[in-house]
């Protein structure tokens, strides 16, 4: 069985409907939900990790998803993408 593939949290994989959710480590959890200003206790348990992520992140993949392909990289920093790039 090959092993999985390490999850980048900065391609907001995780947000994608086909995504695997048992992929996540409970490092990778926490990462998510610090990217997300998502509150933490540091007793959570995996099984914690999922229902927050189901609750409080999952309803809203979409709208963050959106939110992250209108931005682009340019020599200035991270700025909100124009409306076309021609």
């Amino acid at each position: 069985m090959p092993a999985k593939r390490p999850v980048d949290i900065d391609s907001f994989e995780y947000l994608y409907n086909d995504f695997d959710i048992s992929r996540l480590t409970v490092p990778d959890f926490r990462s998510v939900m610090l990217k997300h200003n998502i509150k933490t206790n540091d007793k959570w348990k995996r099984e914690d990790f999922v229902s927050a992520f189901n609750l409080s992140l999952k309803p809203h993949a979409h709208t963050i998803l959106s939110d992250h392909q209108n931005v682009i990289r340019s020599s200035a920093g991270i700025e909100p993408a124009r409306s076309s790039r021609y």
